[in-house]
């Protein structure tokens, strides 16, 4: 009798320290910055490229450049704080006068934007209650930068 009962025990122990291990490992992957010129940091922009173009308008055609403030990458996650530059000053009114905060995760697709906190203001109550509510939980706080860590109470 006392078999069966020490098999599911084990095998719950173990199933539980599992999902330990993983929240763990999510919390305690250091945090790295990759470096200009690299293969990670460029599919990282072309995917910011993207989503700027895509949420404020900008023509496809139009070229520009991030000045990175943040760039974190942790495991399959990233976070970036940055607004885009231009490469031709003959267009500078092309671009928004935003600091993009964002935050990726790559999936079996590639990088994808699964969160953005940019705006042009401090948020509101009604606007901060949806954004703790909303947040992305599977976020490392180790990418989120420290103003929006203490807003989400994270």
């Amino acid at each position: 009798m006392k078999a069966p009962f020490f098999k599911v025990g084990v095998a719950a122990l173990v199933t539980i320290c599992a999902g330990l291990g993983t929240l763990v490992a999510r919390d305690s992957a250091t945090p790295f910055t990759p470096k200009p010129g690299t293969a990670l940091r460029k599919e990282i922009c072309d995917v910011m490229r993207h989503h700027v173009r895509s949420t404020t308008g900008v023509p496809a055609s139009r070229q520009f450049l991030f000045m990175v403030e943040s760039m974190k990458v942790s495991g399959s996650h990233c976070g970036f704080q940055g607004f885009p530059v231009n490469t031709d000053s003959s267009h500078a009114e092309d671009l928004p006068d935003l600091v993009f905060v964002t935050f990726l995760k790559r999936t079996s697709r590639g990088w994808e934007v699964i969160a953005d906190l940019t705006r042009t203001d401090v948020p509101g109550g009604v606007e901060l209650a949806r954004i703790q509510r909303t947040f992305p939980a599977e976020i490392p706080d180790a990418i989120i930068p420290d103003y929006w860590r203490r807003i989400l109470g994270r």
